[in-house]
């Protein structure tokens, strides 16, 4: 089973994945998060300015690419995947163009793997939220655009929205933007063009809902609606499984230890 949220930058989608798979392990399930991004050291003294760090990632970046290219060759449906949705929302700007490539061939080697696996997989960013980043990079994407795109791209089991307030999010990303060393800063958005974003996720949300997606939106803005959003977001998908029945998730729940087990009758 996958499960992706999707939000403006900052809404605390990492945050609450982690906190959903959680939850999950406690019920005895085994659950996982797919990270878009790994969090990266910021380093001190000499390297304050992130001079370091940003070599370092156009370095990993390059080395990423070659390695893409290599395994894409094996296998063209990710290449095409990619390409394909680039195609549809083409980004203005040639490095975001490569990173947001270079980002859903990731993702789609991650997805693939996740649909093979019986463990719930916890995407904080999957195929909707790179839809998101095309739309907002190409800068005249529409309603039409984005449900081509959606259409076209691997679906979720379950897809997570974070609506969370304008005003909590501006703070989040001054904060995060304070704590980045300068060199970093350059290549990232700033906030106001992260702030464009909340237009391009509402049009996102509208046109999944007009396309009858699974979809639960969450409002995670203090730890009592947190919690209540966990715990929403958290029966729908043990009602999920109880539809679809997996024989294999209940097998591997038996293996786990005994504290786990005395759990099972909960679901």
């Amino acid at each position: 089973m996958i499960i992706e949220f999707f939000g403006p930058p900052a809404s605390g989608k990492t945050t609450l994945a982690h906190a959903l798979a959680g939850r999950l392990r406690d019920r005895g399930y085994m659950a996982k998060v797919i990270l878009c991004y790994r969090p990266r050291s910021r380093g001190g003294g000499w390297n304050f300015f992130g001079i370091f760090s940003i070599t370092y990632r156009i370095y990993l970046a390059l080395i990423s690419i070659v390695g893409i290219m290599i395994w894409s060759s094996r296998d063209r449906y990710e290449l095409k995947l990619s390409n394909s949705l680039l195609k549809i929302m083409m980004p203005k700007d040639i490095i975001w163009r490569v990173r947001i490539w270079q980002y859903i061939m990731r993702l789609s080697r991650c997805w693939k793997q996740a649909r093979k696996s019986t463990d719930i997989t916890i995407f904080d960013q999957g195929f909707v939220q790179a839809v998101g980043s095309l739309a907002m990079f190409n800068g005249a994407a529409d309603d039409r655009s984005i449900a081509q795109a959606l259409h076209f791209a691997p679906q979720a089991d379950l897809v997570v929205r974070m609506v969370v307030p304008r005003d909590d999010v501006e703070a989040r990303l001054h904060a995060r933007m304070m704590s980045a060393p300068a060199a970093e800063r350059l290549f990232e958005v700033d906030v106001a063009g992260n702030m464009n974003s909340f237009q391009v996720f509402d049009s996102i949300g509208d046109v999944l809902l007009r396309a009858h997606r699974d979809i639960v939106s969450v409002q995670p803005v203090d730890p009592q609606s947190t919690f209540h959003d966990l715990c929403r977001v958290e029966e729908e998908i043990l009602t999920r499984l109880s539809q679809i029945a997996v024989p294999v998730i209940k097998r591997r729940r038996n293996e786990l230890p005994t504290r786990y087990r005395h759990r099972k009758n909960e679901v």
